[in-house]
């Protein structure tokens, strides 16, 4: 939200409420689910806009001087993290246990002081990142010269298998520098603009039972992008993921919303031959190979996991 352009303190609740409507709308696809939920605030998100409003009021009051921007930031953010929730608590997205653990789910390197992968960093693997289930790494791609001497390293740190993401390279040589070094390889191409084939969609069963046995390295060219493709592919085709992914190339708000829209775009694509998500693509046979017990269970979590994507990454 920006506050920049407020010119009266007091019409700051009203835009922190709309602004709050507006991003729980879309992250609720059911129009008759989000309208019950921008229709039955809770008390405590009424009391909480309220008691910011006051606040930000009085700071305005007792120093004049300050922004407009600086006092609604300070203020009413919070207001407008409760609203969020509780438009999805009460359009039956999540409760209010699971909307806490979500937003908490995210695993920072720095702070991953248990996880047996840590001490990978000594590789120098270039955006490396200790993957949010802890049950693998990522990264840039180790199929550059000098990626070649970090997969020979690789199993002393606990990787086992590696996941290749470039759409370019040689899939059997890549496999055979792999298997030198006592690793599994997998080859999981996405183009360099995101795109994804009829071949990702075949592919996916596989990548996702992969990823499923842990101890993984995956990475694309930079270990960016497409490796955020990957990882949320697998987050929303996996009957039960351990945890909600970290956008890594979100290197800002606005970033990283264009990635996850990006992603929404291309999951739609995957389910859906229609923009109104009304005729499956997907078979009861390609659902039953990941483990749903049909298809229908795959097709209605997805909105669900939209809105913990979002939350996690605080896009809402």
């Amino acid at each position: 939200m920006d506050y920049s352009k407020v010119s009266d303190v007091q019409k700051i609740p009203e835009m922190t409420q709309a602004c709050a409507k507006s991003s729980a709308t879309r992250a609720i696809p059911s129009s008759e689910a989000a309208q019950r939920g921008l229709t039955e605030f809770s008390k405590e998100a009424s009391d909480a806009l309220s008691a910011s409003s006051k606040a930000a009021i009085n700071i305005q009051k007792y120093n004049p001087d300050q922004t407009h921007r600086f006092v609604a930031k300070g203020a009413l953010d919070p207001a407008l993290d409760i609203l969020r929730n509780r438009i999805l608590n009460q359009a039956g997205v999540y409760d209010d246990e699971t909307i806490k653990e979500l937003t908490t789910s995210v695993i920072k390197v720095d702070d991953t002081k248990s996880s047996k992968f840590l001490p990978a960093k000594e590789l120098n693997i270039e955006n490396f990142a200790i993957t949010t289930d802890e049950t693998g790494i990522r990264g840039s791609s180790p199929f550059s010269r000098k990626g070649r001497k970090i997969i020979a390293k690789l199993k002393d740190y606990g990787i086992k298998r590696v996941i290749d993401l470039k759409s370019d390279g040689d899939p059997v040589k890549s496999g055979e520098i792999c298997a030198k070094s006592g690793l599994e390889y997998m080859k999981f191409p996405i183009a360099y603009d995101e795109k994804l084939t009829q071949e990702n969609i075949d592919l996916i069963p596989e990548f996702v039972e992969t990823l499923k046995k842990g101890d993984f390295y995956i990475g694309c060219a930079t270990g960016m992008h497409r490796t955020d493709t990957a990882l949320a592919l697998n987050y929303f085709f996996n009957p039960n993921p351990a945890s909600v992914p970290k956008l890594e190339a979100g290197t800002s708000k606005n970033k990283t919303t264009a990635i996850a829209n990006k992603i929404f775009s291309a999951v739609n694509d995957i389910c859906y031959t229609d923009k109104k998500r009304a005729v499956p693509r997907l078979s009861e046979d390609f659902a039953a190979k990941l483990g749903w017990d049909n298809l229908s269970q795959l097709l209605d979590e997805i909105p669900r996991r939209k809105a913990a994507l979002s939350l996690v990454n605080k896009i809402l």
